[in-house]
């Protein structure tokens, strides 16, 4: 029975998040196709600042948290940094994995990777989802392993219900089990920076193979979407991984990485 409860705790929450994800989803409309009179910079600015300020006030409403806990310049610059490492990584691996596999003449140009526009686009889109999927449904961590898999589980489940609109089965069962290392990596590194940087990563260098073509992906068997997404995948598996030698294999008498919450 207290299973069920907390289970249904983090249903709720990680329902609450996906609302607000929708519900930012709609301001970020409002900004941007139909500008709200606001030039891009400063609406990027206040849509970023606002959707922060808003899922902290919402989390700390039931987690007795502060709206801004510890939160400071030496926080705010460890998550930047966390972010820009991870971010460069997955990048300099997805590429230099690409090179190894592909001809000289199908490789995407250094000079064509940097598009500020699609740097831009990719980031808010990542940022909100990490920070609504990830951070917020933690605040129902305890410091319990059996919590850390219903957060894991739960904030998945909301990840790959926000894709259903667009994607077929294979693939939502391929994000829901990528929402699981997305936040593995959260809790092993302690830092939110560390999967916005790896979810960062991948999207961006997916549009960038997009090449601006608005067909949506549609793998036809989980063989074709593993060869497709080789890379990403291997990565997940390191992070699967690295989660069960971390908990299982070399674990010490410490907290939980279920306490790890993001100040």
């Amino acid at each position: 029975m207290l299973i069920f409860n907390k289970l249904k705790t983090n249903l709720i929450q990680s329902a609450i998040g996906l609302s607000l994800f929708f519900v930012l989803l709609v301001v970020n409309t409002l900004l941007f196709q139909k500008t709200a009179g606001l030039p891009a910079d400063i609406a990027n600015a206040v849509y970023l600042v606002g959707a922060v300020l808003l899922i902290l006030y919402i989390r700390s409403r039931y987690t007795n948290e502060r709206l801004l806990p510890k939160f400071g310049l030496l926080n705010l610059v460890t998550k930047i940094r966390g972010f820009l490492l991870s971010a460069l990584i997955f990048l300099s691996l997805f590429y230099g994995w690409d090179y190894l596999q592909s001809a000289p003449g199908e490789l995407i140009k250094l000079t064509d990777a940097f598009k500020p526009a699609i740097i831009l686009t990719v980031f808010i889109q990542v940022f909100m989802e990490e920070i609504t999927f990830r951070y917020y449904t933690s605040g129902t961590l305890t410091g319990k392993m059996e919590d850390t898999y219903i957060y894991l589980f739960t904030s998945s489940i909301a990840f790959s219900v926000m894709h259903a609109f667009s994607y077929n089965h294979y693939l939502l069962v391929y994000i829901f089990f990528s929402g699981i290392a997305f936040g593995m990596l959260y809790l092993l590194t302690k830092n939110i920076g560390t999967p916005i940087g790896l979810h960062f990563a991948n999207n961006y260098y997916l549009k960038l193979y997009a090449d601006g073509t608005e067909e949506i992906y549609t793998p036809g068997s989980f063989t074709e979407l593993f060869n497709d997404n080789l890379s990403i995948t291997i990565i997940i598996c390191l992070i699967y991984t690295w989660w069960v030698l971390r908990n299982y294999v070399f674990k010490k008498d410490e907290v939980s990485p279920g306490t790890l919450l993001l100040p």
